[in-house]
């Protein structure tokens, strides 16, 4: 078993023994044209870009803008915690449900963030999506797929993006 990048999803993965991927279920020994010239390069909100489409490699100036929405665990270390717990116990003697009507005691919240990617992309192949392969919400970074070139320029530029 080895781990190959997947020419139709972009992602690393364990192909099984007929070759299937599975996380799109197609097979990652056939390749079509378009997907030849496609890698993949790890994005923040703040990578600055070549002025060329992250698709076909055209020149532009046009950006387009996605948004996405992540979602990762926040520890809160507040003065309180302590006045928290202290409060739950004591509570809990004498109310069964404090956890059902006054809510969490831990200071663990889930934290959500909008985070907007703006990447350059030439008038004709606006309409097409940025393709976010992985997302790795605790450093606000995403895999996308670009075309080949585009992700030779960046590697070139420095500019933020690190190029898979």
């Amino acid at each position: 078993m080895r781990v190959t990048e997947c020419p139709h999803c972009f992602l690393e993965v364990v192909a099984s023994a007929d070759g299937m991927c599975p996380n799109c279920q197609k097979d990652v020994n056939s390749v079509d044209a378009a997907n030849l010239q496609r890698t993949t390069v790890l994005i923040t909100p703040l990578s600055s870009f070549p002025a060329m489409c992250h698709l076909c490699n055209a020149p532009t100036k046009n950006v387009h803008s996605i948004v996405e929405w992540t979602a990762a665990m926040v520890h809160e270390d507040d003065q309180f915690s302590v006045f928290r717990w202290v409060l739950a116990a004591a509570t809990f003697v004498f109310l069964p449900f404090y956890w059902i009507v006054m809510g969490k005691v831990s200071g663990v919240r889930r934290a959500h963030s909008k985070i907007v990617l703006r990447v350059p992309t030439c008038r004709a192949c606006d309409h097409a999506d940025i393709q976010v392969v992985e997302s790795i919400a605790e450093r606000s970074e995403f895999r996308i797929a670009v075309h080949k070139d585009f992700a030779q320029q960046c590697r070139l530029d420095a500019g933020g993006v690190v190029v898979s």
